[in-house]
């Protein structure tokens, strides 16, 4: 049973995306879901197959396209994914632009993917 804030891969028009558990628009139940109109696929309230596990002012959110290792783009450009490697004997994931440079670290190297997925946007 997913609870807000969960986020997992899921394949949209044949694309890996990461989406995620949020909160609705303004309170109404589906706006901004990812199932909206897609009722054939969706019962919660309009039709989502989440439709026993979220609560009726939670939405499934589109966060991006993943890359081959599981990151979601650079917050700047979404054509700019982040390079995974070792920085100070730790994983890494980083992205920079104009000299800025934002960076993830963990133990492993899925962590790091993961802390790059949830940092906040």
């Amino acid at each position: 049973m997913h609870k807000l804030g969960d986020q997992w891969i899921e394949e949209i028009d044949g694309k890996e995306h990461m989406v995620k558990v949020g909160l609705s628009m303004k309170g109404e139940a589906c706006r901004g879901c990812i199932y909206m109109g897609r009722v054939d696929e969706c019962s919660h309230p309009c039709g989502c197959p989440m439709k026993n596990q979220f609560d009726p002012t939670t939405i499934v959110k589109d966060l991006g396209p993943v890359n081959e290792d599981g990151c979601l783009p650079a917050p700047w450009d979404t054509a700019t994914y982040p390079y995974l490697g070792i920085y100070k004997g730790k994983y890494s994931c980083y992205a920079e632009d104009d000299g800025i440079t934002i960076r993830t670290i963990g133990d492993t190297g899925q962590q790091a993917i993961d802390t790059w997925n949830r940092r906040a946007m």
